[in-house]
C-alpha cells in the first residue's frame, strides 16, 4: 500500500454509504456464553466491545482451534501462512515481506473430492501454484504453533452479543474468530468500512460513500479514546503507530492536550462504571462515585478553550478531537456550550448554543459516520434526550433521526420501522462493537 502499510484492500468501483462490499465466512471460531449475568449491588458492569477475561480463554481456544484445522488441511495451513504474524517474543517480525495471496487461495474449495486438500494418502501433493504441500497429518513444529499464536492475536476479531430478556436479565455471548479477507483490512483512527457479524458470517460495510481506488481501512480498537492510549494499543498489539490524518492534528496540540488527557483517562475509568449503572437503572449505584461523573464533565470546557486557541482547525478537524474525550461530553447531556465553528462564520448574527450531546454525536459521525460504536453513541444520546427533555422534544427528535441514519450506513436501504428496531436495540446494548484483539498476555 506503500507508506511502509504493506498489504491491503482496494476499491475497484464507486460505492455508496451502507453497501455491503464483503461478505467472508470464517476459518475457524469459538464462543463462550455466559447464560446468566447478575446486575445489582456487588456486580460489575462490564462493557461490550471492550477486551475482557472471556476474550483471553476464547483466545487460546481459538489458537487450538486453528492449530488442529492446520493439522488436518494443507489448505488452512496455507491461508495462515499468508497472514501477518506480528512480533515475536523479541520484537522481530516476519523477516521477510508477506506475498500477495493468490485469490483462488482465498476462494472456499470445491466440494470435488478430487480437490480437496487433505489427501490422506501420505504423499507429498503439488498444489496449484506448483509448491509442495505439506502431508495432512503431519506434527506441527513449535515455530509454527508459535507463529499461530501470533496471528491470532494480530488478526482475530473478536466482537459481543448482549440479549435482555428484561432490562435486569441479560445473557452475554463472547466470541472470536478468523476472518480472512478482513484480515488484510489496515487501520485507521477514521475508518471508511465497519464489520457488521450476522450469523457467523462478516459482512464489511462501507460507512461513507467511497471512491475508486480507495483503501478501505477499519478500526481495530477503540478510536474514542484520546491519542495516547490510542498509541498504547498499536505499540503493544500490532507493533505500528498510526499515521492518519486524525492522529497526525492530535499529535500536533499534543501538549495542549497532554494534562488533559491524563486527567479524562483517570475520570473516565471510575466514571465510566457509573454512567452504565444509571443507563441500567440500578439503584444501589445512584450516588457510587458521582464526583467523579462531575469531573469528567467539566473537562469537555477545557478542551472548548483548547480548541479555540488553534484558529487553523477545521470543523472536522476540531471534532476529530472531541471524540478523543467523547465521554466527557456525553457525561452531562444538560449543558449547553456555544458552538466555536458557528462564531467563525459571519452569517450567523448570534452565538448557537447546542447541548453536549449534540456536540458528541458531531463527533463520532465526523469520525465514522456508519459504525456500530457511533450508533452505541447515537442511542445513549437518544436515551439521554428522552429523560431529560421527554420523548416529544426537538432534541429527541434531531438525535432519533441522526441515529437512523447511522443504522442506514451501517445496515443499508431498510424500512422505517426497522431502523427503529436497530436503534432500540443498540439502546439495550444487542449491538456491540466489533473490533480486533488487543494484544493481551494470555
Amino acid at each position: 500500500m506503500g507508506g511502509g502499510r504493506g498489504r491491503g484492500l482496494v476499491l475497484t468501483t464507486d460505492a455508496a454509504a451502507g453497501e455491503i462490499l464483503l461478505v467472508c465466512n470464517p476459518v475457524a471460531m469459538v464462543s463462550k456464553a455466559e447464560t446468566k449475568i447478575a446486575e445489582g449491588p456487588g456486580a460489575t458492569v462490564l462493557r461490550t466491545g471492550c477486551w475482557t477475561g472471556s476474550h483471553e480463554v476464547l483466545a487460546d481456544q481459538l489458537v487450538a482451534l486453528l492449530c488442529a484445522k492446520a493439522f488436518r488441511s494443507c489448505r488452512i495451513r496455507k491461508l495462515l501462512s499468508t497472514l501477518c504474524a506480528g512480533s515475536a517474543g523479541g520484537g522481530q517480525t516476519d523477516r521477510l515481506p508477506l506475498p500477495v495471496p493468490s485469490i483462488d487461495l482465498l476462494v472456499e474449495q470445491s466440494s470435488d473430492p478430487s480437490k480437496r486438500d487433505d489427501h490422506g494418502d501420505g504423499a507429498a501433493k503439488q498444489d496449484d501454484e506448483g509448491f509442495k504441500q505439506e502431508v495432512p497429518g503431519m506434527l506441527m513444529s513449535l515455530q509454527e504453533m508459535e507463529r499461530i499464536f501470533r496471528v491470532v492475536q494480530c488478526n482475530a476479531f473478536g466482537y459481543t452479543r448482549v440479549q435482555r430478556k428484561s432490562k435486569k436479565e441479560m445473557s452475554r455471548c463472547w466470541s472470536c474468530g478468523i476472518w480472512m479477507l478482513p484480515s488484510f483490512l489496515n487501520h485507521s483512527c477514521t475508518p471508511n468500512v465497519a464489520s457488521v457479524i450476522v450469523g457467523d458470517a462478516m459482512m464489511i460495510v462501507a460507512s461513507r460513500s467511497l471512491k475508486s481506488n480507495e483503501e478501505l481501512t477499519v478500526s481495530y480498537f477503540d478510536i474514542f479514546r484520546p491519542l495516547k492510549e490510542r498509541r498504547c494499543s498499536m505499540l503493544k498489539s500490532w507493533s505500528f503507530i498510526c499515521c492518519c490524518k486524525r492522529c497526525q492534528v492530535e499529535g500536533s496540540l499534543q501538549e495542549s492536550l497532554n494534562f488533559l488527557s491524563q486527567a479524562y483517562s483517570f475520570q473516565e475509568t471510575e466514571a465510566a462504571h457509573t454512567l452504565q449503572a444509571r443507563h441500567l437503572g440500578c439503584p444501589a449505584f445512584d450516588t457510587w462515585n458521582v464526583s467523579s461523573l462531575v469531573n469528567l464533565a467539566i473537562l469537555p470546557e477545557i478542551l472548548e478553550k483548547v480548541l479555540l486557541r488553534q484558529p487553523g482547525l477545521s470543523r472536522d478537524e476540531s471534532n476529530w478531537i472531541r471524540a478523543s474525550f467523547i465521554c466527557g461530553y456525553l457525561a452531562d447531556g444538560q449543558r449547553l456550550m456555544t458552538d466555536p465553528d458557528h462564531l467563525k462564520e459571519e452569517r450567523y448574527k448570534k452565538p448557537v448554543k447546542r447541548s453536549y450531546l449534540e456536540i458528541a454525536l458531531d463527533a463520532a459521525e465526523t469520525v465514522s459516520p456508519g459504525h456500530p460504536q457511533t450508533l452505541q453513541i447515537a442511542a445513549v444520546c437518544q436515551d439521554r434526550a428522552i429523560h431529560m427533555y421527554g420523548k416529544n422534544s426537538l432534541l429527541v427528535k434531531q438525535v432519533s433521526k441522526r441515529a437512523m441514519r447511522i443504522c442506514l450506513r451501517l445496515f443499508g436501504k431498510q424500512t422505517d420501522e426497522i431502523l427503529k428496531k436497530l436503534v432500540i436495540a443498540a439502546t439495550l446494548d444487542v449491538l456491540s462493537s466489533c473490533v480486533m484483539f488487543s494484544n493481551q498476555k494470555i
